[in-house]
């Protein structure tokens, strides 16, 4: 066990990770896979405030962009409790490719994870996040990209995106440079204004040692399988 630049609250604390002990040589390919795994499967975050107690956030909504030699994600998680329910956090993720070895990998890995009450942010920011936190929208499909919609944030990209409510539950992807979902790429782009919007204000703090993350999968198993698969 190690403790690791990976995953961060507020405060700087950071997780700890049980390494695999195989050393297998890691691809290319499957260091995205892994990168995507650490991005999208940690599916409920918790912590401890003062005054409120344990609060457990279930993913709402995660996307993210692939590049050739970097990626980055964002994640909204909204509170479990329905006495909790107008508390949120943000997950932000960002990697820049490393493959070889299951190190290399997690040493361009970096996440940052902000706590708040929906009351406490401008009403501009509310509104994304109650946009996003609301039943899927019907213009959430895929459709063929037009270059007079050429945004460079996401042409030759790939596009990873898991969002849901409580009637259904999506887990899609596409390519860029030739297709586009307009749904998903706004909700993306609106997220980065409110994490950048978050980091310059007072956020929720959780209790030092109380920050932690549950993935949707067995991180040392898994992971032994990716090594052992290449």
């Amino acid at each position: 066990m190690k403790l690791i630049n990976w995953e961060k609250d507020a405060n700087g604390s950071s997780a700890m990770f049980f390494a695999p002990k195989e050393k297998k040589f890691i691809s290319s390919s499957n260091a995205t896979f892994v990168a995507k795994s650490f991005m999208h499967d940690a599916t409920v975050i918790s912590a401890s405030f003062p005054q409120v107690g344990e609060i457990a956030f279930g993913l709402l909504a995660g996307i993210s962009v692939f590049g050739d030699n970097s990626a980055i994600f964002y994640g909204l998680y909204g509170a479990s409790s329905m006495s909790e329910n107008t508390k949120y956090c943000l997950r932000r993720s960002e990697w820049k490719k490393g493959f070889g070895t299951f190190e290399a990998v997690l040493n361009g890995f970096s996440s940052k994870v902000l706590f708040f009450s929906l009351q406490d942010i401008p009403s501009s920011s509310q509104q994304i996040i109650e946009m996003i936190d609301a039943p899927l929208s019907s213009t959430n499909i895929v459709v063929p990209r037009k270059l007079t919609n050429a945004n460079s944030e996401f042409i030759n990209k790939r596009i990873y995106y898991s969002i849901g409510d409580d009637s259904q539950d999506m887990d899609c992807r596409y390519w860029g440079r030739d297709m586009m979902n307009p749904y998903i790429e706004d909700v993306f782009q609106k997220i980065q204004i409110v994490f950048n919007s978050l980091e310059s204000v007072n956020t929720m703090e959780p209790i030092e040692g109380s920050f932690r993350l549950s993935y949707a999968f067995d991180l040392l198993c898994d992971a032994e399988k990716v090594l052992l698969a290449t």
